[in-house]
């Protein structure tokens, strides 16, 4: 098994490459891509009453 130590910098512009093309392929969606949805009413017991 090989392995590699990735710190927190380097790290960076590997995800944000990689969030960029997962974005271009349409993979991702909602808040993955910034997409806000709002949020719907949650129904309660006493609205029922």
């Amino acid at each position: 098994m090989r392995t590699y130590y990735i710190d927190g910098p380097t790290a960076e512009p590997i995800t944000d490459r990689a969030h960029a093309l997962r974005v271009a392929a349409g993979i991702l969606t909602g808040k993955a891509v910034g997409q806000h949805t709002a949020a719907k009413p949650k129904d309660t017991l006493l609205e029922g009453i």
